[in-house]
């Protein structure tokens, strides 16, 4: 039965709200505050009032303002009805307090006459929730991005019930496969792995909080991946509910491992110098061989360990499953299995060491089974004051080969791992810090490419872009980036993540190839344009001389039919011996260069031209401006001297003749190339009729001026040779402008 109170026991009902942690605001009709509780003050800081006075609707933040009128005018609209509303109100210390509130309208109920409120303070609560989605929303984006399959599975019967993308990567099965598929990860593990494995997956689980195994499994393309299989324990009432743990790739260590192993060179400089202590043992478990670091690990000298039996020192509560390991061991000769145990130490206490034990006893170089061990007592004691399995993720993300960079949406860094900030010192010259925009570490030239790259994942897009920095010894060093959208558990993109692999070595690879097919397909223009003179220049003054000779020995003649005979023969080998300098000239310039790259500075080239063509400038008045951002270039001098001339003297050549001829030259460094600019204000050529000829062998297109068409050939054909290209541009009477680019990387 419920308390009675005499209607009249005011103070009893006034003790009760006044003590309440809820405001409790009681207004009139035009907004009078008639009535507040001591809760106001406690939660606003604002002194309660003496005497009515309106309500404090100037402190709702901007944003809510129009929220709590819609709210007030429903309430007008429906007398009695409570009526919710949230709002931000501003305190006395001016920070804004969140606000959950009821309005109800109670103007037509006698002896109240007012609008009736109550508000509870749920900031703290509101931000308890962010914070949550937020972590979970980075523990997502994490699980997602690191370098390994992260996986969840019950215990009885075994079944998985959450396995991470990377699963589909690694190994290529689709991930409804997994959660569907009875037995499907015991159905995938090595052949000569599944039995110990099995064995030993599922023990001791109601008294072991952390286990981990090396073992291998067959991906969908058969190729044999290992993996190290960190498990945590969950239990619920003491009891193992299910598993959780990642599967870290560790192929490329194993396959290191054996390498080593078997390479007897290195394993004896391995012995001299590793931190690890390496031990030789007979097939009964009798030390063979010990390295000197074993008295640091464990504290014996090797004298003291000598000729002991490996078992008689091994935790009791291990050398069950050591000895199992050991008899698994024994039946497969060749195989390496890594395990973890507790190893007595001559002070009488035990230190927990990891361990990679191969069967080489087959080998008749070794005859033993070889133990490289090492002391990991630190790391087990850390391992078992981790609370959160995020710290176990944290760490696979640092130790990945791909750097990543998370974000949300407004560009902001969320989280990064070591690789990325090791990019960015070494790279950006920055030290990258949470919270900071990411933007703001790359160059300014670089900032609006990465600003639109970022905005495109955030849309949705997942986008692969290849990137270079020069280094301090000027070599370039190249990175796979690609930019991908991060959703939260809403399925919402809620920010962009950036990876970026270092891939110098390939890309190094593929531009020494490119440079290579480029240099055959110059060898093959070449080949064919020396066919050509072959085939029609060289042919027709050939056959002229045959022709006229045969007529002269037909014959008597006049001597002025002889005269004109010999005229015609001298013009004829004057042409054949035209076209052999121009064989000769093609041939020159398809020679190695490799080995006369110079430093050649661009000033004194067009010194070296304006001496050559003194006189035709003098007497022309022509003006040569330069303009040189870039001082010069490793190159071929050479053929970068006959491109300044011949380009400088097609100018002249082709000038206007009413006009005063300006030629420009200009070089400037863009986007990683060399550019070199040659314009002046000549005759032009028009190139919508003869664009395509513009370069081409004997192709000439001013009638009226002496020339061979050679010139303009043997140009983009040095330029070429030497790893560039050239373009033209040209209205007639206006002039021409040549451009030549060549690649930094490259001179």
């Amino acid at each position: 039965m419920g308390l009675l109170v005499h209607p009249q026991n005011i103070d009893f009902f006034k003790a009760i709200i006044e003590n309440s942690n809820d405001m409790l605001i009681v207004l009139a009709k035009d907004g009078t505050v008639i009535y507040e509780s001591p809760a106001t003050t406690k939660i606003l800081g604002y002194p309660l009032r003496t005497e009515p006075s309106m309500a404090r609707f100037d402190k709702i933040h901007i944003e809510d303002k129009k929220l709590v009128n819609i709210k007030i005018l429903e309430s007008i609209q429906n007398p009695g009805v409570q009526i919710t509303v949230i709002f931000r109100l501003e305190a006395v210390n001016g920070n804004y307090t969140v606000l959950e509130g009821r309005i109800t309208n109670m103007l037509d109920v006698p002896g109240v006459n007012a609008f009736v409120t109550s508000y509870t303070d749920i900031t703290a609560s509101l931000k308890i929730k962010n914070d949550l989605i937020k972590s979970r929303e980075k523990f997502s984006s994490l699980v997602n991005s690191i370098n390994g399959i992260v996986w969840e599975a019950d215990i009885n019967p075994f079944q998985n019930t959450f396995i991470s993308n990377q699963a589909e990567e690694i190994l290529g099965y689709p991930i409804e496969q997994w959660l569907s598929e009875k037995d499907f990860w015991e159905k995938h593990i090595h052949p000569e792995d599944k039995q110990w494995v099995l064995d030993n997956y599922l023990s001791d689980i109601s008294t072991i909080k952390k286990k981990e195994f090396e073992y291998r499994m067959i991906a969908k393309n058969g190729k044999i991946v290992w993996f190290r299989d960190i498990i945590t324990i969950i239990s619920e009432n003491k009891k193992p509910k299910y598993l959780r743990g990642i599967l870290v790739d560790i192929t490329e260590r194993k396959k290191a491992e054996h390498d080593l192993l078997l390479n007897e060179q290195y394993y004896q400089n391995l012995i001299k110098q590793s931190s690890s202590a390496i031990i030789l043992l007979d097939k009964e478990g009798q030390f063979i061989y010990q390295s000197p670091v074993i008295e640091k690990i464990v504290g014996y000298t090797v004298e003291e360990e000598s000729h002991t039996n490996v078992f008689q020192f091994v935790h009791p509560d291990d050398l069950e499953q050591v000895q199992q390991l050991y008899a698994y061991l024994l039946k497969n000769p060749g195989i390496s299995v890594t395990r973890e145990l507790r190893f007595l130490h001559q002070n009488g206490h035990y230190v927990w060491i990891e361990g990679t034990i191969t069967n080489l006893l087959a080998d008749k170089n070794v005859n033993a089974l070889i133990v490289n061990y090492y002391e990991i007592t630190d790391r087990k004691k850390a391992e078992e004051d981790k609370e959160k399995s995020e710290a176990n993720l944290r760490s696979i993300f640092d130790n990945s080969d791909t750097g990543y960079i998370l974000m949300d949406n407004n560009l902001s860094i969320i989280s990064f791992n070591k690789p990325a900030q090791k990019f960015s010192q070494e790279d950006l010259n920055k030290t990258l810090i949470e919270d900071s925009n990411a933007i703001d570490y790359f160059s300014i030239e670089r900032q609006a490419f990465m600003k639109k790259k970022c905005h495109e994942a955030l849309a949705g897009k997942s986008i692969m872009h290849e990137v270079k920095y020069l280094q301090a010894d000027k070599t370039l060093r190249w990175y796979f980036m690609r930019f991908y959208p991060v959703h939260n558990f809403e399925k919402k993109i809620f920010g962009v993540v950036i990876a970026l692999n270092d891939v110098t070595e390939r890309k190094t690879l593929d531009l020494n190839r490119q440079k290579i097919t480029q240099e055959l397909i110059q060898r093959a223009k070449a080949q064919e344009q020396f066919t050509y003179i072959v085939s029609h220049n060289l042919r027709s003054p050939v056959a002229n001389i045959i022709g006229l000779s045969n007529l002269m020995n037909d014959g008597e003649l006049s001597h002025e039919e002889s005269k004109e005979m010999m005229n015609r023969l001298a013009v004829s080998a004057k042409k054949l011996d035209e076209v052999i300098l121009d064989l000769s000239q093609i041939l020159n310039v398809n020679k190695e260069v490799k080995e006369n790259m110079e430093l050649v500075v661009f000033s004194e080239l067009i010194k070296d031209v304006e001496v050559n063509l003194n006189l035709e400038i003098s007497k022309n008045n022509i003006q040569i401006i330069t303009h040189f951002q870039e001082e010069g270039m490793l190159t071929v001098k050479g053929y970068l001297s006959s491109i300044f001339y011949n380009l400088i003297s097609n100018s002249i050549k082709y000038r206007q003749p009413n006009i005063d001829t300006i030629i420009e030259v200009r070089s400037l460094k863009k986007a990683g190339k060399i550019q070199l600019i040659f314009k002046d204000n000549g005759l032009g050529i028009d190139l919508k009729t003869k664009g395509d000829q513009v370069f081409g062998l004997y192709k000439r297109f001013h009638k009226n001026v002496e020339g061979r068409g050679m010139g303009l050939y043997m140009v983009k054909t040095q330029v070429e040779t030497l790893g560039g290209k050239i373009s033209i541009s040209s209205k007639v009477n206006e002039g021409t402008e040549f451009l030549i680019e060549f690649d930094l990387e490259t001179h």
